[in-house]
């Protein structure tokens, strides 16, 4: 209980901040007549882009998904919707339970397969994010003076990049390395940890796959590219706003979007972004009018459109709540069919 309130309080206390940095030295009447200004045709295109957004994620976790004969890939679509309107009106990230517990009980992967897609693919959308930050950095002679902070982001980028070629290219040495280093874990522990390492792994078995790699990495920029379009549609009346610049504000964006106690990502998200557009010189009430109007619109049609999946689908909120704990039940039951040698441990039914 003391947990929650904590979590709820400091989610709230960030969100505040948040909105502290972006609405000091506000003029509230000139932010309305720019807020009154925006076209409705402008509104319905950003409106469109924010679904497509999780309807292109959603294709490609399929794509990442590991195949395996008792499970299927039906669905995604509205898991991604459900756990996205979970994000936006519950702190620390809780849609990302939803989606695990939705790809669990309804798709029929195991715990370590479900929350192992997340990872692996909030890995993939922090490279894509990283691209948009150093890239327009090294393109845009304003931003030229963040030229530290793009290398050491390409430098990242780049490592990443070498590590997935390596266990592509060479898995047996990533395994065999992996593998030592299991003695150090308590035997107790061991073969639960094994099986669900492997379940882990599992999730990068389309690094096999060349033609599922360009799909997964044409579909990776797809879903973010929604974003930048999103932010370039909202400013079509400033000068010289192009592609570029819109990516980098997308990237600031995802950083406030990283700090995962504010729900909806209230206060973050626009703080973060306020400070992308300042370093570009675009400062003022339009520039902070499009930020409110980027996550409102986008924050309404995906609550909305979630809440509808959500009551086509039997689950509840208090089931989300306790996806973790049930999750940590199924890997025990997962360790002890290990230990019995069931064929297929600790799959859930749909």
């Amino acid at each position: 209980m003391w947990r929650k309130v904590i979590q709820f309080s400091l989610g709230i206390a960030i969100a505040a901040g948040g909105l502290w940095i972006f609405f000091r030295d506000v003029d509230p009447h000139r932010m309305w007549a720019e807020l009154r200004s925006v076209n409705v045709l402008v509104l319905i295109i950003v409106a469109a882009l924010s679904p497509l957004s999780l309807w292109l994620r959603s294709i490609r976790w399929r794509f990442m998904l590991p195949k395996t004969e008792y499970s299927n890939t039906k669905h995604l679509f509205s898991a991604v919707m459900i756990g996205f309107m979970v994000n936006n009106i519950l702190p620390a990230r809780a849609g990302e339970a939803a989606r695990a517990l939705l790809l669990w009980r309804r798709n029929g992967f195991t715990v370590a397969q479900s929350i192992g897609s997340l990872v692996v693919e909030r890995i993939i959308d922090t490279l894509v994010f990283l691209s948009f930050f150093f890239i327009p950095i090294y393109i845009i002679p304003s931003l030229h003076k963040l030229t530290g902070y793009a290398l050491f982001f390409t430098a990242v980028f780049d490592g990443v990049i070498v590590l997935a070629a390596v266990y592509a290219f060479f898995p047996g040495f990533a395994r065999s390395t992996a593998g030592k280093l299991l003695p150090v874990v308590p035997g107790k522990i061991r073969g639960k940890t094994a099986a669900i390492v492997k379940d882990l792994v599992s999730n990068l078995d389309w690094l096999f796959s060349p033609s599922r790699v360009v799909l997964i990495v044409v579909f990776s920029y797809l879903t973010v590219l929604c974003y930048p379009v999103m932010i370039m549609v909202l400013t079509h009346g400033i000068k010289s706003f192009g592609f570029m610049k819109a990516a980098f504000c997308q990237a600031c964006a995802a950083f406030g979007a990283a700090v995962p106690l504010a729900p909806g990502y209230v206060g973050t998200v626009h703080a973060a972004m306020r400070m992308g557009f300042d370093v570009l010189g675009v400062s003022g009430d339009k520039a902070l009018a499009i930020i409110i109007i980027y996550h409102a619109v986008s924050f309404v049609v995906i609550t909305v459109l979630g809440l509808i999946y959500f009551f086509a689908t039997n689950i509840s909120m208090k089931e989300i709540e306790r996806a973790k704990k049930e999750m940590g039940d199924s890997g025990q039951a997962k360790e002890s069919a290990v230990t019995s040698g069931d064929k297929e441990p600790g799959r859930a039914t749909a």
